[in-house]
C-alpha cells in the first residue's frame, strides 16, 4: 500500500512521514487524542507513497490494553480507497462543472410530472422566458402561452411522442417574451423511471440559441444578397457588352463609309454626325463602368460644395439641347428663375444623375418632348424628368427620385 519493502521497519514517525502534508497535522492530532482518552481512531487521509503516488486511505484503529489498563499496542485496519474516492471527486467535479455550465451558459433545467401536470423550473428557465416566479403557474398550459403560435403544434407533438413512445425529446422552437421579443430555444428531455420501470416524469433542458440563429439568418441573408448581386452584375455586364457593341459598330461602320470616294457632301456630314453620336454614347458607357468600379472599390469621393441649382439645370439643358433638336424632340426646363436655390452637395454627380435620366428619355422617346423640372418639398429637392416616350413602370419610378440633398432656400 505504501509501496515500500516489507522489511523496512515502521514506526509512528515513519508512518507520519508518508502522510500528505495537508493532512499530517490532523492525523497526528487524532492519534494523540486516541492515546489520551482511549477512543477508537477513524479517519480518511492521503498518503504519498515511496514511489510518489497519492493514495486515499481509510484507517480505523483502537488501543489494546493489559489487565491493568496499560496500553500494549494499536490494532487496526487500513483500506485503500483511492479509486472510490477519486470517482467520488470526479462526480463532484463533474457536478460542479455542470452547475457552472448551467449558470454561465444560461441553460434552463425543467421537470414535467405529466401525470399530475406539474412543471418545475430552475432559475435560468425564468431568465430565458423573462418571467417572474409569481407569474408562472407551473403547468403545461402556462408554458404553452409562451410558445410561438406557429411552433406550438409541432413542439407539443414532439413532447407527446417522447412520453408516449419513451423517446428522447429533442426539438427547436420559438417563444415570445413579455417584451414581444422572439427567442429560439433548443429543448432536450428524457423520461425518468422508477426502479420497476414505471414512468415518473420527463426531465430536460432549454438552451437559448437566439444569438446563434440570428447570426445564421444574417449570414443567409448576406448570401442571398451576394447571389442577387452576382445576378445583377451578370445582367449588367450583358447589357454593357450590348451598349459597347452598338456605338462601336456605328463608329466602325460609318468610318468605313467615309473612306469611300462616291459619297456626297451631305452624306459625309451625316456620317460624321453619326460617328460623333456613337462616340459620345461609347464615352458615356465607359464612364458608367468607371463609376461602378469606383463605387465597388469604395474609391468614389463626394466633394460637397455650395452651388446654385438653377445654374446646374442650365448646364444640363445646354448639354442635351442639341441632341434633342437633332432627334426632332422639344426640350424645355421648368423652374422659377427669380429664386436662387442654393444646394450643398457634389454638383458633378448631380449632373451625372440628371444626365442619365435625360439620356434614357432621349433614347426611348421618338416624338414629342422632354422636360426637366424640380420642386422643393420640406427643404429637399425632388427632380422630375418627364417625356412622351414609352415611360417606366411605377415600381421603378422611386429609384429615379433624388430627394436627399440639403437645400438652403434664399
Amino acid at each position: 500500500m505504501f509501496e515500500i519493502d516489507e522489511n523496512i521497519p515502521m514506526n509512528n514517525k515513519k508512518f507520519l512521514s508518508f502522510v500528505h502534508p495537508a493532512d499530517k497535522q490532523r492525523v497526528e492530532n487524532k492519534i494523540n487524542k486516541t492515546k489520551d482518552d482511549g477512543t477508537e481512531y477513524s479517519d480518511i487521509y492521503r498518503i504519498i507513497t515511496n514511489k510518489g503516488n497519492t493514495k486515499y486511505i481509510f484507517s480505523t484503529a483502537f488501543l489494546l490494553r493489559d489487565d491493568e489498563g496499560n496500553i500494549i499496542k494499536y490494532s487496526g485496519l487500513n483500506f485503500d480507497r483511492t479509486e472510490e474516492y477519486k470517482h467520488e471527486l470526479d462526480l463532484k467535479e463533474l457536478n460542479q462543472r455542470f452547475q457552472i455550465a448551467v449558470e454561465s451558459g444560461n441553460i434552463g433545467i425543467w421537470d414535467f410530472d405529466f401525470k399530475n401536470n406539474i412543471l418545475v423550473w430552475n432559475e435560468p428557465m425564468y431568465d430565458i422566458y423573462e418571467l417572474d416566479k409569481n407569474e408562472f403557474a407551473n403547468n403545461i398550459k402556462e408554458w404553452e402561452k409562451t410558445v410561438h403560435p406557429e411552433d406550438l403544434a409541432d413542439t407539443n407533438q414532439h413532447l407527446y411522442n417522447a412520453i408516449r413512445f419513451d423517446k428522447l425529446y429533442n426539438t427547436t422552437f420559438r417563444i415570445i417574451t413579455k417584451s414581444d421579443k422572439i427567442k429560439y430555444i433548443d429543448a432536450y428531455g428524457k423520461i425518468i423511471k422508477d426502479s420497476e420501470g414505471n414512468q415518473l416524469k420527463i426531465s430536460g433542458v432549454n438552451i437559448d440559441i437566439t444569438e446563434q440563429i440570428e447570426k445564421q439568418l444574417e449570414l443567409k441573408k448576406a448570401k442571398e444578397i451576394a447571389e442577387e448581386n452576382d445576378k445583377l452584375k451578370t445582367a449588367f455586364l450583358h447589357n454593357i457588352s450590348h451598349e459597347i457593341r452598338t456605338p462601336l459598330n456605328g463608329i466602325v461602320g460609318f468610318t468605313h463609309l467615309l473612306t469611300k470616294d462616291d459619297i456626297t457632301f451631305e452624306e459625309k456630314k451625316e456620317f460624321e454626325k453619326m460617328i460623333k453620336s456613337s462616340s459620345d454614347r461609347l464615352i458615356q458607357v465607359i464612364e458608367d463602368i468607371i463609376d461602378l468600379s469606383m463605387i465597388e472599390t469604395s474609391q468614389i469621393e463626394i466633394n460637397k460644395q455650395l452651388f446654385d441649382l438653377n445654374g446646374v439645370i442650365d448646364d444640363v439643358y445646354m448639354l442635351y439641347k442639341d441632341r434633342m433638336t437633332e432627334k426632332g424632340l422639344g426640350f424645355k426646363y421648368n423652374y422659377d428663375a427669380s429664386k436662387s436655390i442654393q444646394m450643398f452637395t457634389d454638383s458633378k454627380y448631380l449632373i451625372k444623375i440628371l444626365a442619365h435620366l435625360l439620356h434614357n428619355s432621349l433614347k426611348f422617346t421618338n416624338k414629342g418632348e422632354v422636360e426637366i423640372s424640380y420642386k422643393i418639398i420640406n427643404r429637399k429637392v425632388q427632380f422630375k424628368i418627364s417625356d412622351t416616350g414609352i415611360g417606366i413602370s411605377d415600381d421603378l419610378k422611386e429609384k429615379y427620385m433624388i430627394d436627399s440633398f440639403k437645400v438652403i432656400m434664399k
